[in-house]
């Protein structure tokens, strides 16, 4: 093919003319000509370049295949037009005729790609659609800018919002941690294992054990002193109750403390989430809480105390000592006795015959039978006056009852108003009662409160009747079993009575209604505190005016009631 190419050249040299002959070799008219062709060619051969230059910058404009064609076909174009100039003076017609059979051969392919390409063109925007397209898209864009920046703004507002809430709910955790860690209480919170989640400082300066150490390892682990409240704790987070015991023993530095174990469920939207557990040292206040009760039980016991010294003590040192001397000088195997009875011209045998006819051994008997009860009435008043050590027994009631009753029978302030041996003492026991569970000396202190108030009442009562009336004062005792757990006591008089008002206040700390001297006003309030916290027990009251008074207590007869309470 090229061999062939190459023989057009010489063929058409030397074949034909150049075309400048046909012009005449007019220099005119061939100028002309060159000028022409020569300024097209030119013209053709630098569009080509300017679109390939427009092409490779906007690679984003459609069709390069038909741009590369014009491309092609226009640089063809501009080349036939440098041969028209050439041929002027070289007849290389052949070499023409195939550059413009190239020519149209790329022509003709660039028409072909167009046809298809022409329903694409014209579906292309037009410039004012474009126009159009462009100023909704500006008025987009300025849209999008201002809800960018109103959406700026926001988001700068909310993350503002979100600093604030973040500071406020890092100072509120701070808040609540400082609370917590300044309570003067044990708090530890467990989940639904057993492990802990939360530990206070109190926590920490018990055991010694800081939280870090602390938290996720199981309580009994760490708090040992818990391992009895596990399943409590278990029985708090699935009854979602607060259990509580007070006053737990524990000694620790050779010293009993008293602590208050409180168990909360911890819910969370209805989801157990756990348990806390609140450890209250309250060895301060039991110690208080006795001292109030010793302090009232002292004040009663000076009375008793008063007439021991008077009734008792004296007496019981004459009879005591008559009997002694008594006994020893009527003995008859005593040879003292025996010369001292020659001598008055009588014998043993002979006195001790008359001693028994005139029945002056029986009274010697009922002295001692005397200086025995005395004696037993200072055993217990002295087993009153101790100092409770809050020891939870077993104890008979009514075998309490009665010992009170002695004991307010002796009692020196009483007997020099109103002697409690002139009032009636009826007695309702229930025989199939058994013994209750309670720290015996303080419910005698109790009784013996209610004992000392009927009394006064009664003889409130008793000093204002008139001589014609046949009033006798009487305090009737009740027991019976007011249900499986509870046994109910009432100590009932017939004395002056109370109204509402009074018996709204009875149970007051300091509230009396004696006169200034003759009471402090704690007796009752004493009592209460006694029943119900140191017995869970009740204690209350019912009263007519000029009719009588009617105290009703309830005690439980279960042990484990009295140290564990479910609220």
């Amino acid at each position: 093919m090229l061999n062939w190419i190459s023989n057009l050249i010489p063929r058409s040299s030397s074949n034909f003319m150049p075309h400048g002959q046909c012009f005449l070799w007019d220099q005119d008219l061939i100028l002309l000509h060159s000028i022409s062709d020569g300024i097209t060619a030119l013209a053709y051969y630098s569009i080509p370049v300017t679109l390939l230059y427009f092409i490779r910058k906007r690679s984003d404009i459609p069709f390069h295949g038909v741009f590369l064609m014009f491309s092609l076909f226009i640089f063809a174009c501009g080349t036939t037009h440098f041969f028209g100039v050439w041929t002027l003076w070289h007849p290389d017609y052949w070499l023409e005729g195939i550059l413009k059979s190239l020519t149209a051969i790329i022509s003709l392919m660039t028409a072909l790609l167009l046809f298809p390409l022409m329903p694409k063109a014209i579906a292309l925007p037009r410039p004012a659609q474009l126009a159009e397209a462009n100023r909704k898209l500006e008025d987009q864009i300025r849209v999008r800018e201002a809800a960018e920046s109103e959406l700026q703004q926001h988001k700068d507002h909310l993350e503002e919002l979100v600093a604030e809430r973040t500071e406020e709910l890092k100072h509120l955790r701070n808040l609540l941690s400082n609370v917590i860690n300044s309570m003067p209480s044990v708090l530890i919170g467990v989940d639904l294992d057993g492990k802990v989640i939360q530990w206070n400082n109190k926590a920490e300066e018990i055991t010694q054990l800081p939280k870090e150490a602390a938290q996720g390892c199981p309580l009994i682990d760490v708090f040992p002193q818990l391992s009895e409240e596990a399943d409590n704790i278990q029985k708090s987070i699935k009854n979602h109750k607060t259990y509580k015991k007070e006053k737990k023993q524990q000694k620790m530095d050779d010293h009993i403390h008293f602590s208050d174990i409180t168990i909360y469920p911890l819910i969370v939207n209805d989801v157990e989430e756990g348990a806390v557990i609140r450890i209250d040292d309250v060895t301060k206040r039991v110690l208080l809480e006795e001292n109030m009760v010793q302090n009232e039980k002292m004040r009663s016991v000076g009375g008793l105390a008063a007439g021991m010294a008077h009734e008792i003590n004296n007496p019981l040192s004459v009879i005591l000592q008559s009997i002694q001397n008594i006994q020893r000088f009527i003995a008859e195997e005593s040879p003292n006795n025996i010369k001292v009875a020659q001598e008055c011209g009588i014998t043993l045998g002979q006195l001790n015959v008359y001693l028994e006819k005139r029945k002056i051994i029986m009274f010697i008997e009922g002295m001692q039978e005397s200086a025995t009860r005395a004696s037993k009435i200072v055993r217990d008043m002295l087993n009153f006056s101790r100092r409770s050590n809050s020891s939870i027994e077993a104890v008979d009631l009514v075998e309490l009852l009665d010992k009170t009753i002695e004991l307010a029978a002796t009692d020196y302030d009483l007997k020099r108003e109103y002697d409690f041996r002139n009032i009636h003492i009826e007695r309702d026991f229930d025989s199939s009662l058994p013994p209750i569970p309670c720290i015996g000396s303080e419910i005698q202190q109790v009784f013996l409160n209610l004992f000392r108030n009927a009394a006064h009442a009664l003889f409130d009562k008793e000093k204002q009747k008139s001589p014609q009336s046949t009033y006798a004062p009487k305090i009737t005792l009740r027991t019976w079993l007011a249900d499986q757990d509870m046994v109910r006591i009432e100590v009932e008089d017939n004395g002056s009575g109370m109204d509402d008002n009074t018996q709204k206040r009875l149970f007051e700390p300091f509230y009396t209604t004696k006169e200034i001297g003759k009471g402090t006003g704690l007796g009752l309030s004493v009592s209460y505190f006694i029943i119900t916290t140191n017995h869970k027990g009740r204690i209350d009251v019912k009263s007519v005016p000029h009719q009588g008074s009617t105290f009703i207590i309830h005690l439980h007869l279960n042990k484990d009631r009295l140290n564990e309470v479910v609220i």
